[in-house]
């Protein structure tokens, strides 16, 4: 997937470089095949009995899909109720696109457990049916997806999980099939809603409250390969709990470039996982840790360009003030980037 190499777009969080492209990338092709989603949807599902569930269970969904950040992004939101047991729901985003390089496609779903991780797949336009996979699979598993569209009604799905031996963990099977009518608010409110947790929620999901809310940004370029005359920049952030407070959700904004982005607490590595997504259709990772000492977020990127040392530290100042100091050094002593972010609470 390409770095982001525009200005920096997640006011005063965890932004990656700033940079030089002027004109924006043309959108692939292929993201076409992901509008066949756009639309509203009733999900039924069967898992079968297998290891992760004994006796199976029936679920129902409730799903909307749209193309958004200028139609490079699938956005699809899905509540899930289990069959039979009032009040028991889960939900889920999906976040869709196609990644021109590696000439897949590849998708982020966050969930209301807490769990995260991409998937890459493959088009076959003969039987019209997504074949995925994920790249963080369970430990000592695999697990593949496939969805097939019979029209442009009806999609069937199948999910599988089996361990090292062959045995089958996960057997689910769906049908979706689309709805018309006055149907469109029903699953944004019940997916905005936040109800209690499906699990306790980590502690350290708590030192994210600080940035709800609405932010004015400054960005100051020092003088580096980037910006050798160094520049600044105003910007504007928002972020909100979803997922039943298992994510942040936010947006930003600086000239005409957009983003959203996600971050959780992964309780497995114990580390801070944040996943942005441009306008421009790149995916930008970042994984962090929190400083009590200096109240502030220390933050590594996953998909840094090669040769270049980046380090990123966001810190909290009192209820109403966020700086971040984002500074890149290639391998010669040259500074890439010289950024700092301050950010404003709008009142």
């Amino acid at each position: 997937m390409k770095i982001n190499n525009l200005a920096l777009l997640l006011s005063g969080l965890f932004l990656n470089t700033a940079a030089s492209a002027q004109n924006p990338p043309t959108k692939p092709p292929e993201l076409v095949v992901l509008e066949q989603y756009v639309g509203n949807w009733v999900t039924d599902v069967t898992n079968k009995p297998a290891v992760w569930d004994r006796h199976g269970t029936l679920y129902r969904t409730t799903n909307q899909a749209e193309m958004i950040l200028d139609g490079w992004f699938l956005h699809h939101i899905e509540v899930t109720q289990v069959v039979g047991a009032p009040g028991k729901e889960s939900k889920s985003l999906f976040l869709w696109t196609f990644d021109q390089d590696k000439k897949h496609f590849v998708a982020w779903p966050f969930q209301s457990t807490g769990n995260t991780g991409p998937s890459v797949g493959d088009w076959n336009a003969a039987t019209k049916t997504f074949t995925t996979s994920l790249m963080e699979p369970p430990p000592n598993t695999t697990g593949k997806m496939t969805e097939q569209f019979l029209d442009g009604n009806t999609i069937k799905g199948h999910l599988m999980f089996t361990d090292r031996d062959g045995s089958v963990l996960m057997d689910m099977i769906w049908t979706r099939n689309r709805q018309t009518g006055d149907v469109d608010k029903m699953t944004p409110q019940q997916w905005e809603k936040i109800g209690d947790p499906i699990e306790p929620l980590p502690t350290e999901i708590a030192k994210l409250q600080p940035f709800i809310g609405n932010w004015e940004s400054d960005y100051i370029d020092g003088p580096s390969a980037q910006a050798p005359e160094g520049k600044t920049m105003k910007g504007k952030m928002t972020a909100k709990w979803v997922l039943d407070g298992r994510f942040l959700l936010g947006t930003s904004d600086v000239g005409s470039h957009r983003s959203i982005w996600l971050i959780g607490y992964d309780t497995t590595k114990r580390h801070y996982r944040s996943v942005r997504f441009t306008n421009h259709g790149q995916i930008d990772e970042t994984v962090g840790l929190w400083n009590d000492e200096t109240s502030s977020f220390v933050w590594n990127a996953v998909n840094d360009r090669k040769g270049v040392k980046r380090t990123n530290i966001t810190r909290i100042i009192g209820d109403y003030a966020i700086q971040s100091h984002i500074l890149s050094v290639d391998n010669r002593g040259n500074v890439q980037q010289d950024l700092t972010i301050r950010s404003s609470r709008r009142k």
